[in-house]
């Protein structure tokens, strides 16, 4: 049974990772990092005729409409906005070669000072940096057996 259990969570992350990969740079991926990794709350709005993405700061606010909507980043496109997540990563190691990026977790520390391994099996590799920054952050959450309920949907 747990050999079963175990089989189906390796083909999840298999079929999230796959999509995770496919998906261009764009406001898909800006929500699933707002979504999964800042863990805002994100809602699609249309304002003065503009539909958008859009959260609050405090997800506690949301209900009672008392904190601003502040517009989701363009994570995947803009590297300033980009380099933010790398503040939740401290220990992520980027490297280029020919042009290319790739950004992965280094091992570190526990509590019990033993160390642990993040090794990332699949290390992505994209010619743009914002890109392989965001999809190493969601591809981290992936395999930290997190679902990503819109990479599992069939589209």
């Amino acid at each position: 049974m747990m050999n079963s259990v175990e089989h189906i969570r390796r083909q999840l992350k298999e079929k999230q990772l796959h999509r995770l990969h496919a998906m261009e740079p764009g406001r898909k991926l800006d929500v699933l990092i707002a979504t999964y990794v800042m863990k805002y709350v994100v809602e699609k709005i249309t304002i003065d005729n503009i539909e958008d993405y859009w959260y609050r700061k405090n997800p506690i606010y949301a209900v009672n409409q008392q904190h601003e909507l502040e517009r989701v980043p363009n994570y995947s496109t803009v590297i300033f906005s980009a380099f933010q997540l790398l503040d939740l990563y401290p220990d992520w190691n980027m490297t280029k070669k020919d042009g290319k990026y790739s950004v992965q977790l280094a091992d570190q520390k526990v509590p019990n000072d033993e160390v642990k391994s993040t090794h990332i099996e699949i290390i992505p590799i994209y010619t743009d940096l914002a890109e392989a920054i965001c999809k190493s952050c969601l591809q981290y959450v992936i395999y930290n057996n997190k679902m990503i309920e819109e990479l599992i949907e069939s589209s």
